[in-house]
């Protein structure tokens, strides 16, 4: 069934509706029995599923109570692009009425090591350009929401300084929580010129807000710009 209407945009609803409904003549002469209790949505979700066996879409598909996901490495990617690896599970049971079949669903978001500065979910006193951030000033932030850094002990920025550098504090829940590491940016003279410095962090308590600060304490804008950062067990 899935490899015949896979391809077919019409299918889903059309078997939905028989499903609920009944049909014959479509898989021979015996007819296919309504079935009025399940409804079209939840035919659509039997549906979805059956449409999915066999497919190359990279989707896994698990019914039962138990069992194990394998999830395919993703293809080698640029090395200066981050990437988000997303973990969508539902469910779905046939319900027992006059109780209605319960249902639920739930995304993970895994995170790239790496991490873009313009993948921040707040910032404060600098701007956010095609490379990162720039125009940092003294006391500046970016903030990545809910952040898991459990057994994340090293991290790498890479920054580039015309001006007169600064420092950069890795903070676990606000602009001024936990200190879990610093790391001087020294002037290099070239805006232009990027490069890497390491850190060695503390362990976070758990899954929080990372706050990077930037700090050159009696220097207006300027002080450094931030591509991005990079996490190490």
């Amino acid at each position: 069934m899935a490899n015949r209407y896979r391809d077919d945009p019409k299918a889903l609803d059309i078997s939905a509706k028989r499903i609920v409904e009944g049909s014959s003549g479509v898989w021979g002469e015996i007819p296919m029995v309504p079935h009025p209790q399940h409804g079209i949505e939840q035919s659509r979700q039997m549906m979805e599923w059956v449409l999915s066996l066999g497919s190359e879409s990279g989707d896994v598909v698990l019914s039962g109570l138990k069992g194990n996901f394998e999830v395919p490495r993703p293809e080698k990617k640029k090395e200066d692009v981050s990437h988000v690896l997303i973990l969508e599970a539902t469910y779905l049971d046939g319900g027992a009425p006059p109780i209605a079949p319960l249902t639920g669903a739930e995304t993970i978001r895994l995170r790239s090591p790496r991490v873009q500065a313009e993948a921040s979910t707040e910032h404060d006193k600098l701007v956010i350009t095609g490379r990162g951030a720039g125009s940092i000033a003294h006391n500046s932030f970016l903030k990545f929401a809910d952040m898991n850094l459990t057994g994340i002990r090293k991290a790498t920025v890479q920054v580039s300084s015309g001006g007169p550098g600064g420092r950069i504090e890795f903070r676990h829940g606000a602009i001024d929580g936990m200190l879990l590491g610093s790391v001087d940016i020294e002037p290099k003279g070239d805006w232009g010129k990027y490069f890497g410095k390491k850190l060695d962090l503390k362990s976070a308590p758990g899954r929080g807000d990372l706050f990077l600060r930037f700090l050159n304490d009696g220097v207006g804008n300027g002080i450094m710009n931030l591509d991005w950062v990079e996490f190490a067990r």
